[in-house]
Formats: C-alpha cells, structure tokens, sequence
C-alpha cells in the first residue's frame, strides 16, 4: 500500500504554493491501496503553503509512485483521516469496555475466537 511519510505529513510550512482538491467523500482507493483517478464526488480547491524539502520529496513520490502531487497529498490526507477514525473508534470501545466491563465467560468466548482466527491462518 502506498502510504506517505509521518514526517512528510506533519511538515507544512512556507516556500512553494500547492493547489489541490480534496474529496468530501474520501479517496477512492482499490484493493492494493493505491488511488486512482474515479469520480469523487464533490471537491473544494484547497491552496497552502508547504516548506521546499516536504515538495522535493513529494515530486520524488510523483516520479515514482502517484501521477500527481494532488494524488500524493490526497493519499496522506487520507491515510491521516482514516488513523484518526479508528483512534476514536479505538477510544469509544475503550470507554464502552470501562462502564460495562466483560465478564468472565466472555473472556472465554474471546479467547477461543482468537485462538480459532489464529488457527486459520488468516493473511490480515
């Protein structure tokens, strides 16, 4: 899967201007993780300023993996977003667990379906 440097996406600071369009509806990606250019519902046209360094290594992704900065930056956006969502999922499980804790037959229960994923050998 094509993903985008943490550092890469943290650095957003001056030098060259960068026009993008960023999807309401999320990045369309295919099985292999990769973005291609598919209908993506309504966009807006973003502009920000981004340090030379974090460009220079986005062209080099352009050159070698994406057919555009646009893609990259799209990509990174949505990696980010994606990160973000299941932290939250991750935090309002957590929360969930901690008013209505399992008990012990649950814990059986969830042993044995981890045990039985792992017996299946299962590729994630």
């Amino acid at each position: 899967m094509n993903t985008v440097s943490p550092a890469l996406n943290a650095r957003v600071a001056s030098s060259a201007s960068l026009l993008i369009s960023l999807s309401y509806m999320g990045a369309c990606t295919t099985a292999d993780g990769l973005v291609y250019g598919c209908a993506m519902g309504k966009t807006t046209q973003v502009a920000f300023q981004i340090d030379d360094d974090s460009l220079t290594e986005i062209d080099a992704l352009v050159t070698g993996q994406y057919r555009s900065r646009a893609e990259v930056i799209r990509v990174a956006v949505h990696d980010w977003l994606a990160r973000r969502h299941a932290e939250q999922v991750d935090v309002v499980l957590a929360r969930g667990y901690g008013v209505t804790p399992t008990g012990p037959d649950e814990d059986v229960w969830a042993e044995l379906s981890v045990q039985g994923l792992e017996a299946g050998e299962l590729d994630w």
